[in-house]
């Protein structure tokens, strides 16, 4: 899936010195707004994630340049490789079910979905006197 790499080793890396920063900082991170932490921890999170994702150090590096720079550019084949037919497979998974039509996905354990309960898209209705179940 993501080898052993050295873009793999990077990321990990990253997301460790962010923890050592973290626990290193203590309380005193507290001072600053609550939001202002949450935008530095997405951005730090997000710019790590770019080296789990690039297939190479160079690739990482141009992407993170051309996104703090004012380069317009494309994005990158290697960046845009399979997205939309994931992401077309994903939708062809929840869809159907919320459309009425399809099967649902199977469940835990590979048997069919479960009864009764308290109702949903996928539960059959109460049994009870004068009602058979299915």
């Amino acid at each position: 899936w993501h080898g052993a790499g050295w873009t793999f080793l990077i990321w990990g890396g990253l997301h460790g010195l962010g923890q050592i920063v973290e626990r290193a900082w203590g309380k005193g991170r507290e001072k600053l707004p609550k939001l202002l932490r949450w935008a530095a921890t997405f951005a730090f999170v997000n710019a790590a994630w770019v080296f789990f994702r690039a297939p190479g150090v160079s690739q990482a590096l141009a992407l993170l340049r051309t996104a703090v720079t004012t380069d317009f550019r494309p994005p990158a084949d290697w960046l845009m490789a399979d997205v939309f037919a994931k992401e077309a497979k994903a939708l062809g998974v929840v869809l159907p079910p919320l459309r009425g039509g399809g099967a649902p996905p199977p469940a835990r354990g590979g048997g069919p979905p479960p009864r009764g309960g308290r109702g949903g898209a996928w539960c059959s209705p109460p049994s009870g006197p004068g009602r058979p179940r299915p």
